[in-house]
């Protein structure tokens, strides 16, 4: 689960935003040029999972961003 909050500093007390829908999370983020997405595994990931089991659950997501952002490492 995601949430997002965001105060001014002139004034902590009071969010300016607060939300745990994904889409207005991350129509939020992208004013600031933030990438919010949510994914799927592709396959249970049990508790104790190693990383490279984690990393392979999401491996289609973790392979499509990297390419569309050239991204080098994975970790």
């Amino acid at each position: 689960m995601s949430r997002l909050r965001i105060f001014a500093d002139t004034n902590p007390a009071t969010p300016q935003f607060d939300s745990r829908d994904g889409d207005a999370i991350a129509t939020e983020l992208k004013k600031i040029g933030v990438t919010f997405e949510r994914w799927h595994a592709s396959a249970p990931v049990e508790p104790g999972a190693t990383p490279e089991q984690v990393m392979d659950a999401y491996r289609a997501d973790i392979d499509r961003i990297s390419a569309e952002r050239g991204f080098k490492t994975v970790d």
